[in-house]
C-alpha cells in the first residue's frame, strides 16, 4: 500500500487514525474510523482506483473496501473485533503501532531529545522511589542508557550522509538550502546544542557512576532478591551475571560519553569544512569555460526535444550559432593522461634475529611487566579499592579487565614479605563458592590488610 500510486493517501490515511488511536481509549469504533477515511477520500481528487476498486462508487464505499484491506491478513495494519452489543471496533496490531510511531516522527521530524535520555537515566537511578525498586530502577537506566548511545550513532551517520549531500550539489544555492535549512535544523539543533553546553553530560554523570558502584557494592543481594520474584524460573547465577552487565555497561558509557560527542564534533567539523570547499568551487567555477558549455549543450537538448528535430538538423539549420567540425590525422592524441600512481607495497622480508638479541628482547619484556604488576604496584591497587577498610572481598576490586588481572597477582604476592595484605580463611563462606563479575568468574576470597588478623595460613585460591 505504501510503495503504490496512492501511497501518499494511504500514509497520510494511516497517521490520522493513528492519531485518533491515541486520543481514544483502547479502540476506534468502526463508524468513526469510516468517516474519517471518507472526509480524506472527498478532498483528495488526486486518488487512483487500484486493482479490484473499478466498481466502487461514492467516497464511502471506497471507505469501506480500503478498511477491510487494511484489516486483511495479508496487510495487517489493524484488527476488527466485535463486542457483545454487536457494535464494531477497530484496534492496531502490534508491529503497527511500532511502525506508525515511526512514520508520526518522520512526518513531524521530530528530533533526538539526547538530553532527555541522560535526564531520564540520572531520575531512574537518584530519584526516591528508585530506592523502592531497585530493579526496575536499572532496567530504566540500562534501557535510557542504549538510546543515548543508538542515537548519538545515529546522529554521527547522519552527518557523513549530510557530508556526502553537500559534496554532490551542483549549485551553490542548493548547497546554502542544505546547509541553513536542513542541517542546522536537524543536526545543529537546540537539543544537541544543549547537551554540549547547559546541559551537558556532566552535570549527571557523576551521581549516576556513584549510584550504579553503591548498588554493586552494598546492594547487589537485595536487587538480585527482587529480579527473583519478578523471574522465578530464571537461574540466580544468570541473573546476577545480568545485573553486572547493566551496571558495567551504564557505568562503561557515561566514562566514554565524551568520546563520543568528540567523534560527533569531528564529523561536524569535517562537514563544516566540506561544505565550505565546495561553496567556494562552486562560486568560482560557476561561469567558466566547462560551465558555459553545459549550459549551452543544455539549451540545445531542449531546443531540439521542444522543436522535435533530429540533433543533425538543428546544428545545421536552427542553431543561432555556427558549430564548426574539426578532423585530425591522427587519431590518437599527443597528450596522454596521467595515470594514477600505483599504491607502493614494499617487499616484507623475515629476518632472524640473533640470540643475544633475542635474550635482550625477552629480558626488556619480563622487567616490563615486573615493573607494570610489582608488589607496590598490587599494594597500591589493594589499598586504592580499600578506601582505608580492614577487610576486602575479591568482588569489590573488580571492575575492568586490567584490574582482574592485578586481582591474579594479588593472589600469587599474598606470601611475599613486602605484602601489605594477607588472604583470610573462611571455609564456611567460600569454600567451593565462585562469583560471576561481568565476563570474570572467580573464587570471592576475603583479602585483609596486614596487621589485622595475622598471616594467612593458607592460600585460598581464585580459580580452583
Amino acid at each position: 500500500m505504501l510503495a503504490g500510486p496512492n501511497r501518499e493517501i494511504y500514509a497520510d490515511l494511516l497517521l490520522q487514525i493513528y492519531k485518533l488511536y491515541q486520543q481514544t481509549p483502547f479502540r476506534l469504533q468502526r463508524e468513526d474510523v469510516i468517516a474519517l477515511i471518507t472526509d480524506v477520500l472527498e478532498e483528495r481528487e488526486d486518488f487512483v482506483p487500484e486493482e479490484g476498486e473499478e466498481e466502487i462508487g461514492n467516497a464511502r464505499e471506497r471507505a469501506n473496501f480500503i478498511l477491510r484491506r487494511l484489516c486483511s491478513v495479508d496487510v495487517g495494519w489493524f484488527n476488527l473485533e466485535e463486542d457483545n452489543d454487536y457494535q464494531q471496533y477497530v484496534t492496531i496490531t502490534e508491529p503497527a503501532r511500532v511502525m506508525l510511531e515511526a512514520l508520526e516522527k518522520i512526518a513531524n521530524r521530530q528530533t533526538e531529545e539526547y538530553r532527555g535520555y541522560v535526564f531520564a537515566t540520572y531520575s531512574a537511578l537518584c530519584s526516591p522511589e528508585a530506592e523502592l525498586q531497585k530493579d526496575l530502577a536499572l532496567d530504566s537506566a540500562y534501557r535510557e542508557t542504549r538510546n543515548l548511545l543508538n542515537s548519538l550513532k545515529t546522529l554521527r551517520d547522519n552527518i557523513k550522509g549530510y557530508i556526502k549531500e553537500a559534496v554532490s550539489k551542483t549549485s551553490a544555492k542548493e548547497l546554502l538550502i542544505l546547509h541553513f535549512e536542513e542541517y542546522t535544523q536537524n543536526i545543529i539543533d537546540q537539543n544537541y546544542h544543549r547537551l554540549k553546553t547547559s546541559d551537558h553530560v556532566s552535570r549527571y554523570r557523576p551521581a549516576i557512576i556513584n549510584k550504579i558502584n553503591e548498588w554493586e557494592s552494598e546492594y547487589v543481594d537485595e536487587i538480585i532478591k527482587l529480579y527473583q520474584e519478578r523471574d522465578k524460573e530464571k537461574p540466580e547465577e544468570v541473573i546476577r551475571q545480568e545485573f553486572y552487565e547493566k551496571t558495567s555497561f551504564i557505568r562503561t558509557a557515561y566514562r566514554e560519553l565524551d568520546l563520543y560527542l568528540e567523534e560527533i564534533d569531528r564529523y561536524n567539523a569535517l562537514y563544516a569544512k566540506s561544505s565550505y570547499r565546495q561553496l567556494k568551487y562552486l562560486l568560482e567555477t560557476d561561469r567558466d569555460l566547462t560551465r558555459t558549455l553545459i549550459d549551452i549543450l543544455d539549451y540545445i537538448a531542449g531546443q531540439v526535444m521542444q522543436k522535435e528535430l533530429s540533433l543533425k538538423d538543428y546544428l545545421e539549420h536552427a542553431l543561432p550559432v555556427k558549430l564548426n567540425e574539426f578532423k585530425f590525422f591522427n587519431n590518437d592524441p599527443l597528450y596522454k593522461p596521467r595515470r594514477p600512481a600505483s599504491e607502493h607495497r614494499p617487499e616484507q622480508k623475515l629476518v632472524e634475529l640473533p640470540l643475544e638479541k633475542k635474550k635482550e628482547l625477552l629480558r626488556k619484556t619480563l622487567e616490563e611487566v615486573r615493573e607494570r604488576y610489582s608488589v607496590e604496584v598490587i599494594n597500591e591497587f589493594f589499598l586504592e579499592k580499600a578506601r582505608g577498610r580492614d577487610e576486602v572481598e575479591a568482588v569489590e576490586l573488580v571492575e575492568n579487565l586490567e584490574d582482574f588481572i592485578k586481582l591474579i597477582y594479588l593472589n600469587a604476592y599474598f606470601r611475599h614479605k613486602k605484602a601489605a595484605y594477607v588472604i583470610k580463611e573462611d571455609k564456611r563462606r567460600f569454600a567451593g563458592e565462585k562469583v560471576q563479575k561481568g565476563p570474570f568468574a572467580f573464587k570471592n576470597i576475603k583479602i585483609v590488610r596486614k596487621g589485622k588478623n595475622g598471616r594467612a595460613s593458607f592460600n585460598q585460591g581464585l580459580f580452583a
